[in-house]
């Protein structure tokens, strides 16, 4: 597929996506290609609240489509608002390849972070705020 309709990650850690794809957070079904792109925006928000950002180099791999993002306006004004915060350049929100670029680079950062927090260290209140997320996201 051609890579302006798809979300990559760097080669190897996609094993990170599907393990936090089969956690106890995402095993009530749904649609796995928007799970995949709700873990992945989950992972840019912790690249950018830490200031992670990673740019993908060398060989990389999808996650998933643009498409189940670009779908949801909420998940679309998200990545949006980040990439406008990450380059004070607010013209930049009419190009899709850089705000997706950027996010692949801020989900680089915060991948490892996610799965730790959600894999090896949980908190009630981590919990209850992914839950809220993701039963957001069903409505």
């Amino acid at each position: 597929m051609s890579r302006n309709v798809l979300i990559n990650c760097k080669k190897g850690e996609k094993e990170l996506y599907d393990q936090i794809f089969r956690s106890r957070y995402f095993r009530d079904g749904g649609a796995s290609e928007f799970n995949y792109a709700l873990i992945f925006i989950l992972a840019v928000a912790y690249g950018f609240n830490e200031k992670n950002f990673k740019p993908l180099r060398g060989s990389t791999e999808w996650v998933t489509r643009r498409e189940y993002i670009r779908k949801n306006d909420d998940l679309m004004t998200f990545l949006r608002s980040m990439v406008i915060a990450k380059t004070g350049d607010i013209s930049i929100i009419n190009n899709d390849d850089k705000i997706f670029e950027i996010a692949e680079s801020f989900a680089n950062g915060g991948i490892h972070r996610l799965h730790h927090a959600l894999l090896n260290k949980h908190s009630p209140d981590f919990d209850k705020i992914l839950e809220g997320l993701l039963n957001k996201g069903k409505n």
